[in-house]
């Protein structure tokens, strides 16, 4: 007994260690197995995340990327959106949206009532250029109309108002007009009366300094006919003209202003020769005066002599008379005696 006991225990012992043994081998076969799977996982993921890479050849340039050919354009800008019936003149502003010159943009303009005459095409546009094209045509219906406008192959639509020719008079414009214009005129009186207040001192200015100043350069002529001008548009209820008018007067007076007011004094001698016509004329009265006087005289001399020369005469004739008086007397005594 005690023999089989320790058999058995012998055997057990042995068979524990190959359970032990059989145990750590499968363990290290499992881990190995894990660390493979690893390994190529890792390996298959670094091979899939690394980019690849081109080896060049020394003295290869390497091919341009194409870049696509890009062609487009769109309507920035169309004018006018308002217009009057009949003839009008429509400008279209297109932009290259593309990186491709474009050619030949030729507008086609189609609507009710519209007809077109000539067209200005855009001949070049460059990527990101901005170009105009003109649409001249004809309205013959008035209201609001959609302008269908083609442009090569894309389409446009734009609304534009045309107004009628025999449209109704507004008569709160008719009247804001009027008083608008009467306001206008009122306002060209007033100027006009201001500038005549101005052409009057002027005029009176130049008449005091005249005598003693240079004022061969003022002339007040062209101040006095613009107002007439002036004068005559506010008679005929031309309120644009006569405000023309009064504006070349007034700058017209403050011209001849300055030249009055700087002019210079004239010489001694210069005054003497300006008043030379007045000195004549007055030295001529003088002489004149003293012609007549003299002449008076000798004509009040002549005169003179001649009375007392019939005085004479007269007092000679008288005794005459009277002595042949005495002897007809005496001779009549002689008679009767």
């Amino acid at each position: 007994m005690p023999e089989l006991e320790i058999m058995r225990m012998v055997y057990m012992g042995k068979f524990m260690k190959f359970f032990v043994f059989g145990i750590a081998l499968l363990s290290l076969t499992a881990i190995a197995a894990a660390e493979g799977n690893e390994s190529i996982n890792l390996t298959t993921n670094t091979t899939q995340e690394e980019p690849a890479v081109t080896v060049e050849e020394p003295g290869v340039t390497p091919p341009p990327e194409e870049i696509p050919e890009i062609v487009d354009f769109k309507l920035i800008n169309f004018t006018p959106t308002e217009t009057k019936q009949g003839d009008a003149m429509l400008s279209i502003d297109v932009e290259n949206t593309g990186n491709t010159p474009l050619s030949n943009l030729i507008p086609v303009i189609v609507a009710r009532g519209f007809s077109t005459y000539d067209v200005v095409p855009i001949n070049d546009l460059g990527p990101g250029e901005l170009g105009t094209a003109f649409v001249s045509g004809n309205f013959n219906q008035a209201g609001g109309i959609l302008l269908t406008i083609k442009i090569n192959d894309k389409l446009f639509y734009k609304q534009i108002e045309v107004e009628s020719l025999q449209a109704l008079p507004d008569t709160e414009k008719i009247k804001a007009e009027e008083e608008a214009k009467q306001k206008a005129l009122n306002d060209s009186k007033a100027k006009l009366e201001d500038l005549r207040q101005k052409y009057e001192m002027l005029e009176n200015e130049s008449s005091r300094k005249k005598n003693s100043y240079d004022l061969s350069q003022v002339n007040l002529e062209n101040l006095k006919r613009y107002m007439m001008d002036a004068e005559s548009s506010l008679i005929s209820e031309d309120a644009k003209k006569a405000e023309i008018s009064l504006a070349l007067g007034f700058t017209e007076y403050a011209d001849q202003k300055y030249r009055l007011s700087n002019a210079a004094k004239k010489p001694f001698l210069q005054k003497i020769k300006d008043n030379l016509v007045l000195i004549s004329g007055i030295a001529a009265a003088i002489i004149t005066l003293f012609s007549f006087y003299e002449l008076m005289k000798n004509k009040h001399k002549t005169i003179y002599k001649k009375v007392t020369e019939i005085k004479i005469g007269k007092g000679k004739a008288t005794k005459e008379e009277t002595t042949e008086e005495t002897k007809e007397v005496k001779i009549r005594k002689k008679k009767k005696n």
